[in-house]
């Protein structure tokens, strides 16, 4: 595994390592997000599995939504429109795991953004990368 890298947005913070090895060819993303906050909706290019690892997330995928707590795993689809946010008085921590490399460039650029980066700097990278952030 290759060494992590720290993201930090508003209301979620991210560690994350891409893996080198082709036997762990992947992504994995560890979030911390504050109550409140979360994941916009979006669409992506590839699938991606989620874990609860701390706290209470609510999952949003195509127009419905589960509330989700530790332990609890759930496989996006590619195209599927999803989202999740920390709910409750504590942080959420979630684990993003991924096989595509396209998840680790996305991840790698959102990092390059800085502490201080705006939802529209993040929109921006998210768009380079193939996904869409859905607006209802």
């Amino acid at each position: 595994m290759a060494r992590a890298r720290t993201l930090q947005l508003p209301g979620i913070a991210c560690s994350f390592a891409v893996a080198q090895a082709a036997r762990d060819a992947g992504t994995r993303a560890c979030l911390t997000i504050e109550p409140g906050h979360g994941s916009p909706a979006q669409t992506a290019p590839y699938a991606k599995r989620i874990e609860v690892d701390a706290g209470i997330v609510s999952l949003t995928l195509d127009h419905g939504s589960e509330l989700l707590s530790k332990g609890a795993v759930r496989v996006i689809p590619q195209g599927r429109v999803h989202g999740f946010s920390a709910i409750g008085r504590d942080p959420a921590r979630v684990t993003i795991e991924t096989p595509d490399e396209r998840y680790a460039a996305l991840v790698c650029a959102l990092a390059g953004l800085g502490p201080d980066a705006s939802w529209r700097q993040v929109e921006a990278v998210f768009r380079a990368f193939g996904h869409q952030l859905v607006y209802e």
